[in-house]
């Protein structure tokens, strides 16, 4: 069997990850600069097993990894001031709140004739 469980090369391969995973590299301009984010999420899973020469049985390693990085947001960063710009674009939940609240006033009309 080799020197390292199959979890452990995961983990080394997943180790050089740097702020630059979750804040992207800047981007400059002349008067401002741009920051990217994101979100990442990371699992590591692994199994292992044992053998017996007695029964000619064996058993193995094996494991996996899920890696997810999800844009969430720039921070704009200038002279006069850093704000952080989420990537959600909220209009399709104003139409749907506002879609919601005249379909709620039209029930309430309808009931009270």
């Amino acid at each position: 069997m080799s020197g390292m469980s199959p979890v452990s090369k995961l983990i080394d391969h997943i180790k050089p990850t740097t702020t630059e995973t979750v804040f992207g590299e800047a981007i400059e301009g002349e008067c401002q600069k741009i920051v990217p984010v994101a979100k990442a999420t990371y699992f590591v899973v692994g199994g292992g097993g044992q053998g017996s020469e007695e029964t000619n049985h064996s058993g193995g390693d094996g494991g996996g990894t899920f890696i997810r990085l999800k844009p969430v947001g720039v921070y704009e960063v200038t002279n006069k001031r850093t704000r952080y710009i989420p990537t959600m674009n909220y209009t399709p939940l104003l139409y749907l709140a506002g879609s919601a609240c005249l379909l709620a006033s039209i029930l309430i009309k309808n009931k009270e004739k």
